[in-house]
This record gives structure tokens, C-alpha cells and sequence, in this order.
């Protein structure tokens, strides 16, 4: 694929810190299936995409729990969301419903990260 001038606004990513991060695009994709917050009790106020970008982030650096830069949610918020994710099966489903409904190139190589990612972190 060449670098064209429509390639580089698609590609573009002005507003991450770092390059797991996700786009608005790839957010747009993935919110649904983030869990409701619950009714009763404390309102939250973790904000799951940068949860979600936490756990990307681990998952390409390699980095340890603890070693999570300060720019994401506290690592054990992190550590708590990934076990919560992986408990209720959220990875498989996304996995899922994205073969059904999105055929681009893109979506599928970003399908294989969320299957590697956690095969990786779900590790013992």
C-alpha cells in the first residue's frame, strides 16, 4: 500500500501518546461492548477507553503491571478490568461479532492483536 494523501488522514493518529492507543474509530467499535456501569452503588470513574488502552499498551511494550506509566489508570484498575474482561469472555465476543459485521483488512489485523493480546496476558 502507498502513502496517499486520503491513507495518511485515515492512518492518523494526532491525538495519541502512544502508538497502542486507540482511535476514535477503533473506540467507536469497540464502546458497545464495554460493561454499563452499575445502577446502584458508587458512580464510576474510571474511564474504560483508557483502560483499554492501558491493556494495549502492556500487551505491545511488554511491560510489567506495575511498570504502567502514570498517563493510564492505576495498574491495578488496569489488572482488576483485564480479569473482569476476561471473565465474562468480552475478547472472544468483539472477536466475534467484528468477523460478522467488518470486512476491511484493518479490522481483521486489529481482531488478531485482541486474540494475541489476550492469549499473552491471560498467560500464567
Amino acid at each position: 500500500m502507498s502513502w496517499t494523501e486520503n491513507t495518511y488522514v485515515q492512518y492518523e493518529r494526532g491525538s495519541a501518546r502512544y502508538a497502542s492507543d486507540l482511535t476514535e474509530g477503533e473506540w467507536a467499535l469497540i464502546e458497545p461492548f464495554m460493561p454499563m456501569p452499575n445502577r446502584i452503588g458508587r458512580p464510576r470513574r474510571t474511564d474504560l477507553r483508557e483502560v483499554v488502552n492501558a491493556l494495549l499498551y502492556i500487551a505491545s511494550t511488554g511491560c510489567q503491571w506495575r511498570f504502567l506509566p502514570k498517563d493510564f489508570p492505576p495498574f491495578s484498575t488496569a489488572q482488576k478490568y483485564f480479569y473482569r474482561f476476561a471473565w465474562l469472555g468480552r475478547s472472544r465476543r468483539l472477536a466475534k461479532d467484528w468477523e460478522k459485521t467488518i470486512e476491511s483488512a484493518i479490522a481483521w489485523l486489529f481482531i488478531a492483536h485482541i486474540r494475541i493480546v489476550t492469549r499473552w496476558l491471560a498467560r500464567p
